[in-house]
């Protein structure tokens, strides 16, 4: 029977590899140092596919877990998609997306977790505080509806940060306003409009 190499040559460029017995055909993330695409090249199980490469998909220790948010059923075999938590907290846009055949064997994976281990998740700045800097960077008067806020952990320029993401529907100024306060400094991060993207 073939086996399962546990791990594939790096290519630093990004482009497609092969492993030197044909097994994978994965895209290298050479920034995150992980796996962005994988196509096996011999039948392989959800349960194996783990297994062999829990640390080349950013899942470094057991802080890092998934958790699935939908199971499609689709006409060729079914779709999961998991999204990545590390201590209980969801990590901003990281998830993977796992295709299957019929027989329940992998056909291919969309990879964007995030490798992290040894990250703190108490914040020093509260809730409120948090908050308080955003008014006094945006003059919020009027909210559509409440605010609401989660406790998060976000890339931001290369490096990974503990945030509250705040959601401000407003009406002045008027918008659907995403932002990430860092939840250590007080920092604001990021000031989006979700109507613009």
């Amino acid at each position: 029977a073939k086996t399962i190499p546990t791990a594939a040559p790096k290519d630093t460029s990004g482009t497609s590899i092969i492993s030197a017995k044909g097994i994978l055909s994965p895209k290298w993330n050479a920034d995150r140092d992980i796996f962005s695409r994988w196509y096996p090249q011999v039948p392989v199980t959800e349960e194996q596919f783990f297994t062999m490469y829990k640390d080349r998909l950013g899942l470094l220790d057991d802080d890092s877990v998934l958790k699935l948010v939908s199971n499609r059923i689709t006409d060729t075999g079914s779709q999961k998609r998991y999204r990545q938590l590390y201590k209980s907290l969801p990590v901003k846009n990281a998830e993977i997306v796992i295709a299957f055949n019929q027989s329940g064997e992998i056909i291919s994976v969309f990879n964007n977790l995030y490798p992290i281990e040894d990250f703190s998740v108490s914040p020093t700045l509260s809730l409120g505080e948090s908050r308080e800097n955003i008014e006094s960077e945006i003059n919020l008067t009027t909210l559509r509806a409440p605010g609401q806020t989660l406790l998060k952990i976000a890339e931001i320029d290369g490096e990974m940060k503990l945030v509250y993401e705040w959601h401000l529907p407003a009406t002045e100024p008027f918008g659907d306003w995403e932002v990430l306060v860092d939840a250590y400094s007080g920092e604001i991060l990021s000031i989006k409009d979700l109507r613009k993207f």
